[in-house]
């Protein structure tokens, strides 16, 4: 048994030595050693690993090295943690502590250097073989060989826009369905909208989690448990109701009459899509907290439509790659983009809160002055006004920028709605009064078949059953 000591304590070591002092076993004698440093370093490694590993030659510490690269891929799988202390914890601390193996072979700086390589090779290609292996439970359905490895590239797809287009390809490719993820499914069967997307169907999947950074709060469009949506889905029932629609109608009224005013206003070439968003922003803002945006008249001088575009861009990596959201709280620097987005709408909420209600907007149903019950945290209230301006907005000036797009690109259609149009409204009639719009179904087709080209959401809605629900079974 070794114990190194200090030159200071015993005077047998020279000032550049250390000593080792060794107790025999047999007899009560013992006696002390003046060793140089580079031996002392030797038995500080024994004392750390000792003989269960001092014998072991280096081939089989690489190997043992392998092991627990395969036993941490077998953690991520069963507890797919998201913490970037744990992820540091496995994928650092852990290799660091297993390359003090290695140092009775090799040079400390090769140890490390070899630990690491061994530990994550050996990491990855167990992710990888798993993922494409029969042993995965998606294994039998057909796709890209990268989307079954990652969803990287489908999120990279997804922040330019072209995921429908993209999935639609897939497809026409390999069926009705495509595994388009390491756990991930796209169906393309009419028959199993209900069972999947219906009622009694199954809940969001884990992907809107992190547009909310992983945070303990979240809005309705992010639960997945059935009760807490029920339960938070009555203020927004009461908000949406007919009678409380109805009350939004004037509203909406004066914004389209400001948009065709506005847009008569521009001369040469202009963006048509750009005022479709200030029109829908001004309008939800109407809507959420009674007012506070006028976009159509005075434009977008702090950008916070063109914020919240960016904004949602970016989201789409946190929609495909939920786990990167910790980080992104951690790290707030490289989500600044998303965060000035939020911080946008946010600071309307706020404002409308401070300042109280004039008439009855959404908000007067979400945070329960309606019906005078206890308002809800400040968090949530936050949450649910920003996804209800962001999904009132983005959807709606989507379409209707979409509409236009292809009825100018087809001139017949334009015409035949055109003659539509002026039938149900010549020109002594009001055309924002919806009295006829029920009674105009070419003016419906032209929107449906715009919605089944370009989907309002092209990131589509993911579903997955809840963990230890033991999952669902659909179709034939």
């Amino acid at each position: 048994m070794y114990k190194c000591i200090s030159p200071t304590r015993f005077p047998y070591g020279r000032k550049e030595e250390w000593s080792v002092y060794r107790w025999h076993s047999n007899r009560d004698q013992s006696r002390v050693l003046p060793v140089s440093g580079k031996h002392c370093s030797q038995y500080k490694r024994e004392l750390i690993f000792p003989l269960s590993l001092k014998f072991l030659s280096l081939q089989a510490l690489v190997l043992y090295i392998a092991v627990c690269g395969i036993a941490t891929h077998a953690v991520f799988k069963h507890y797919e943690p998201s913490s970037v202390v744990i992820h540091g914890a496995l994928l650092i601390i852990f290799p660091l502590v297993l390359s003090a193996l290695l140092t009775s072979h090799l040079h400390l700086s090769n140890a490390i250097i070899t630990a690491f390589s061994t530990f994550h090779g050996t990491l990855c290609s167990s992710i990888l073989l798993y993922r494409l292996s029969p042993l995965h439970s998606l294994y039998q359905f057909p796709g890209p060989v990268f989307c079954k490895i990652s969803k990287v590239s489908f999120a990279w797809i997804s922040s330019h826009g072209t995921q429908h287009v993209y999935v639609r390809q897939l497809h026409d490719k390999y069926g009705d369905i495509v595994r388009i993820g390491p756990n991930e499914i796209s169906i393309r069967d009419v028959s199993l909208i209900n069972a999947v997307m219906g009622t009694q169907g199954l809940p969001k999947g884990p992907s809107l989690a992190g547009r909310t950074f992983q945070s303990k709060f979240t809005s309705l469009i992010g639960l997945r448990d059935p009760h807490a949506h029920f339960i938070r889905r009555k203020p927004w029932n009461r908000a949406l109701n007919m009678s409380a629609i109805k009350e939004f109608q004037p509203i909406l009224t004066a914004r389209a009459a400001q948009l065709v005013e506005s847009v008569g206003q521009q001369q040469d070439i202009f963006d048509l899509s750009r005022w479709f968003g200030f029109f829908t922003y001004d309008f939800m803002c109407d809507m959420v907290f009674g007012g506070g945006s006028e976009m159509l008249r005075e434009g977008d001088p702090q950008q916070h439509w063109d914020r919240m575009q960016k904004a949602i861009d970016a989201l789409m990596w946190l929609d495909h790659l939920p786990w990167l959201a910790d980080y992104a709280r951690k790290f707030p620097r490289s989500v600044a983009t998303i965060s000035n987005g939020r911080m946008s709408g946010i600071k309307r909420i706020e404002r409308r809160k401070n300042e109280g209600v004039s008439r009855k907007d959404l908000m007067y149903s979400l945070s329960n002055e309606d019906i005078g019950g206890d308002t809800p945290p400040h968090e949530i209230v936050l949450l649910e006004g920003f996804l209800a301006i962001v999904a009132g907005s983005d959807t709606t000036s989507g379409v209707l920028s979409n509409v236009f797009y292809y009825l100018l690109s087809n001139p017949e259609v334009y015409k035949r709605l055109q003659s539509e149009v002026d039938r149900y409204y010549p020109t002594s009639e009001d055309s924002l009064d919806p009295q006829y719009y029920p009674q105009m179904p070419y003016l419906d087709a032209v929107i449906n078949e715009t919605l089944r080209l370009m989907p309002a959401v092209p990131s589509g809605s993911q579903r997955a059953p809840l963990i230890g629900s033991g999952g669902k079974l659909v179709g034939p």
